[in-house]
């Protein structure tokens, strides 16, 4: 996942290539690592359309986030989350078509609705608001498919 030649290969023929890659692991820059291996691979492959899966209160989201999602985001998950902010870092300077979608925490529900807010537009989100993992695919593979928001950090959340 942090092989760009390896990358290239995988991406070879596609339209896109989507990342949902978390950093459970004890690699403190997986996520820097990978997406800096997939725009070197952009240029072997040619495929230069990319999405990634990042979390809600990470970088500009922090302040539109609830004090107890702060909070937890501050102290608990700061080290993932700098990982996460380098990565949209490289995204933001590089050539690449790239989307990042911001979930809340996820869940197992199914058969839910979601709204879909690109960041600057967003005002500020629930307490804790959730989003369920068929939502998060089905955000991403439309994106991808209809090559809509291009270079956009966009925050997608179940509604009611």
């Amino acid at each position: 996942i942090t092989d760009a030649a390896v990358i290239a290969a995988a991406a070879e023929g596609h339209d896109a290539v989507i990342s949902t890659l978390g950093n459970a692991s004890e690699a403190p820059t997986l996520i820097t690592d990978t997406v800096r291996a997939v725009i070197a691979s952009a240029k072997i492959s040619g495929v230069d359309r990319f999405l990634i899966v990042s979390a809600f209160g990470v970088g500009d989201s922090l302040p539109k986030t609830s004090f107890l999602v702060h909070a937890i985001v501050s102290s608990m998950l700061r080290k993932k989350y700098e990982d996460k902010v380098a990565a949209e870092a490289l995204l933001k300077a590089s050539d690449l078509k790239w989307t990042v979608e911001y979930p809340g925490p996820l869940s197992n529900r199914s058969n839910t609705r979601y709204s879909a807010t690109v960041l600057e537009d967003l005002k500020k989100l629930s307490l804790f608001p959730s989003t369920a993992r068929e939502n998060v695919a089905d955000f991403l593979l439309r994106s991808a498919v209809e090559d809509t928001h291009i270079r956009q950090i966009v925050v997608v959340a179940d509604t009611k």
